[in-house]
């Protein structure tokens, strides 16, 4: 057996466009071997999150409660989350690359998610990796009325238990991408 092809996915083909099968990581790790480019923008958008840790106003200690939990959910973003260290890292990496030539700044990730927890720890690893947050035209305003129905039971439970919250400079009130970009998650969350 060729451990080389165990190990690696195929090359990518240079095309406009592409489709694989990999993990984020898988595909990152190909992109910065073989893409002999720059890369201008990386969005991870809306990964599958993590269980929640809170259930019913209450931290859990243990995510193994499957009557507590969603049981397809990734256990926590140490085990099984799609966004890692290692991803942003591989990423930051990606959008420096070559840029120095193009322009003095280097490129830009986006982070979404529907799940406000998810979107905290997303944008804390991304700064521990050496990102930082971009001003956004339209900060997010924080909401007083925890109790406000119009948050997600998820987003609740996650303010009652003191998480940071996702306002403030760099938290976007508005969509950053045009109209005819946004995601069927998007889409379905208005």
């Amino acid at each position: 057996m060729d451990t080389e092809k165990e190990q690696h996915p195929p090359r990518i083909r240079q095309r406009r466009l592409a489709f694989g099968v990999w993990s984020a990581q898988d595909l990152l790790d190909q992109i910065h071997r073989s893409y002999p480019g720059p890369v201008i923008l990386i969005m991870l958008q809306f990964p599958t999150p993590f269980a929640s840790t809170t259930h019913n106003n209450t931290t859990s200690t243990s995510c193994d409660d499957v009557n507590a939990r969603n049981s397809q959910l990734p256990v926590d973003q140490e085990s099984g989350f799609m966004v890692t260290s290692s991803l942003l890292e591989t990423a930051r990496i990606l959008l420096q690359k070559k840029r120095q030539a193009l322009a003095p700044c280097s490129g830009g990730i986006l982070l979404q998610s529907n799940c406000e927890d998810v979107a905290v720890t997303m944008r804390q690893m991304a700064e521990q990796v050496g990102f930082s947050c971009m001003t956004t035209p339209q900060s997010k305003k924080e909401d007083t009325n925890v109790t406000s129905l119009a948050l997600p039971q998820r987003t609740r439970n996650w303010i009652v238990v003191g998480g940071q919250r996702a306002i403030g400079p760099g938290w976007s009130a508005e969509p950053l991408l045009a109209k005819h970009g946004r995601t069927e998650t998007e889409v379905a969350c208005k």
